[in-house]
């Protein structure tokens, strides 16, 4: 990317956030239940296959280890 091009995008940085947030809209109370509940699988997901690796790792260290 040339330093042309960089300061191009940066001085259109403003204006195409603007539009962005008048394009925005507040979700709605079904719509904020449906991304919470979502991202809570998600961590609970990411936590459990963490634990199992402790868990694998635990059992493994103690037949080879």
């Amino acid at each position: 990317m040339t330093e042309t091009s960089t300061l191009s995008i940066l001085r259109h940085l403003p204006s195409e956030s603007a539009r962005i947030l008048k394009l925005s809209k507040k979700p709605t109370r079904a719509e904020f239940d449906e991304v919470v509940k979502i991202t809570g699988l998600g961590i609970v997901l990411l936590g459990a296959i963490g634990m199992l690796f402790i868990i694998l790792n635990a059992l493994f260290q103690g037949r080879f280890g």
